[in-house]
């Protein structure tokens, strides 16, 4: 018998070698500063496929700027939690981003709270909650719900820049384990 051939040739084996490295030092960076360079060196590239939809980079980078913007004029700011209650898909990146994005630096997320939503957004300092269009109205009363429009936007300026650091708080999940009680 002939001894199992390699999967890869010999120059792609070596560069996965190199790929794989975990020798170089790389510089922390902020989720939304790399999706903000990518959309700076490729605008028109597709960054999101919902269904059929198709969305490039510049698109989400400007929905995300303008919900960010009307994120801090609502007062939110650095570690405020944002609910983030919308289905999979192009608003939910443009969403969490959105939440990243807002200056004073940063808020942070609160993905799907589900069932005792009340309890929930309360114990997590919510006070405005990103949610679908059509979402059911049964949100406590003192939580602000912004919606993310299909429609495009306008074109907005960049927000201007706001240092933040890798260590500010990105998102808060509340999970029930056996007890039901989060």
């Amino acid at each position: 018998a002939s001894p199992p051939q390699a999967l890869l040739p010999g120059d792609q084996r070596s560069r996965r070698a190199e790929y794989n490295s975990t020798d170089a030092d790389i510089e922390p960076a902020l989720l939304h500063a790399l999706f903000e360079a990518q959309a700076a060196r490729t605008p028109a590239a597709v960054a999101v496929i919902d269904g059929d939809r198709e969305l490039s980079y510049a698109e989400i980078l400007g929905r995300a700027q303008q919900l960010a913007q009307r994120l801090c004029e609502r007062g939110v700011g650095l570690d405020a939690p944002v609910a983030l209650h919308l289905r999979r898909g192009w608003r939910q990146v443009v969403g969490a981003l959105a939440i990243l994005m807002a200056r004073p630096p940063g808020a942070c997320a609160t993905p799907k709270p589900a069932g005792r939503v009340a309890r929930v957004l309360d114990r997590a300092g919510v006070r405005v909650a990103l949610v679908d269009v059509d979402e059911p109205a049964g949100w406590p009363l003192d939580v602000a719900r912004l919606e993310i429009a299909d429609a495009a936007p306008a074109p907005t300026e960049s927000l201007p820049s706001a240092r933040q650091a890798t260590t500010d708080l990105a998102y808060v999940i509340y999970t029930s384990g056996s007890t039901g009680e989060p």
